[in-house]
């Protein structure tokens, strides 16, 4: 049933073959950990500031943040973007409330590899 929830979430079905731990600092500097996350519902949510796509997702990922966070969801963003100050001006413009990691800055960066769509 979570991995369902994160499916819709997400709008795309992840295959995880192992559970992948993580840690990274979110822009406002606190620390964002798999191990923290431990049995709750958490989706990885991969963007980049120049993707289209990303920008009508933000939307709606707004408003299921507002929704689902009460009920014990935890969404969390990894921008993708090389430019730090793009991506923290992007997150601020759109009023971004979860919380936001930029991948490429971290000691072991985030990434979608961790993940593989099912199928393949």
């Amino acid at each position: 049933m979570r991995t369902f929830a994160a499916i819709l979430i997400l709008g795309l079905i992840v295959q995880v073959d192992h559970n992948p731990s993580f840690d990274g600092k979110t822009l406002d500097n606190s620390v964002v950990s798999s191990k923290a996350l431990h049995g709750h519902i958490t989706a990885l949510y991969f963007w980049q500031t120049d993707s289209p796509t990303s920008h009508d997702q933000i939307t709606q990922l707004n408003k299921l943040n507002s929704q689902y966070r009460k009920r014990g969801v935890e969404l969390i963003g990894v921008g993708m973007d090389s430019d730090i100050k793009k991506f923290r001006d992007f997150v601020n413009k759109n009023k971004i409330v979860w919380p936001q990691i930029h991948g490429p800055s971290q000691k072991s960066p985030l990434s979608p590899a961790l993940f593989k769509k099912a199928g393949n």
